[in-house]
């Protein structure tokens, strides 16, 4: 089952019910099953995939700018130079129950018919959407900062030069299976999803080196490896959770 609606269109008024029909065929389908060929088969959501502004539509809960929008645990944000940040990283996590009850009214906000659903999990079924946190996200921040951004952050004209230029020797040997080759910094503004996703998983490591200080490589290196193990498919994401 495909539920969605085009930026291109309005926004609808009453998610509620732009959410009805899918709602109503949802809980049939997980409380009676489905019957195909003479043979019954069970069916269960395992999770809900939306960008940032979705979720917290389809939610009712607070939109991705605020103080207490996460998800997966209460952290609550902090305002600096102009954005939110979350530093706390030991906060207690979110529960079904919690969602359910209403626990936390600056979170949960307005009322969702996906409560209807039997066996919806309010955390463990609203999956983190990746491309947008981490590629366009928190790499596209990485690179624009280094870029563009203000001391002592910014990295001077040459090394911002020779990080394009190995960036281009490394596109002539770029496999086909790559959807896009890389491309020169001066055209990050252009950049898409997947090219800030080649660049943390594949080149940066590469082209990084000798660039930034040891402890900024160091930085950006954690989070080339956490986000290389949560993508492997070769082997369970959990046995190398405590990897350090």
């Amino acid at each position: 089952m495909v539920c969605h609606y085009s930026k291109a269109l309005l926004k609808p008024k009453s998610f509620s019910l732009f959410l009805k029909d899918f709602v109503d065929e949802a809980v049939d389908l997980c409380s009676n099953g489905l019957l195909f060929n003479n043979e019954h088969f069970t069916v269960e959501i395992i999770g809900f995939v939306c960008d940032a502004p979705a979720k917290s539509e389809v939610l009712g809960i607070k939109g991705h700018g605020g103080y207490s929008y996460c998800t997966k645990c209460s952290v609550r944000g902090i305002t600096s130079t102009h954005k939110r940040v979350f530093l706390e990283t030991d906060c207690p996590i979110r529960t079904h129950e919690d969602f359910i009850n209403w626990a936390d009214s600056s979170y949960r906000l307005n009322d969702t018919p996906l409560v209807q659903i039997p066996q919806l999990h309010f955390v463990n079924s609203i999956v983190l959407d990746y491309m947008h946190l981490v590629c366009l996200g928190v790499m596209r921040t990485m690179l624009n900062t280094w870029c563009n951004g203000d001391l002592p952050h910014k990295l001077s004209y040459n090394n911002i030069s020779i990080v394009s230029e190995h960036l281009l020797v490394l596109s002539k040997s770029t496999p086909c299976e790559f959807a896009r080759k890389p491309r020169d910094l001066k055209l990050i503004h252009r950049f898409k999803a997947t090219e800030f996703r080649m660049f943390l998983l594949y080149f940066g490591p590469i082209v990084l080196k000798d660039i930034l200080n040891s402890d900024k490589y160091n930085n950006f290196l954690t989070l080339h490896v956490a986000i290389s193990i949560s993508c492997s498919k070769c082997s369970p994401a959990n046995t190398h959770i405590h990897y350090t």
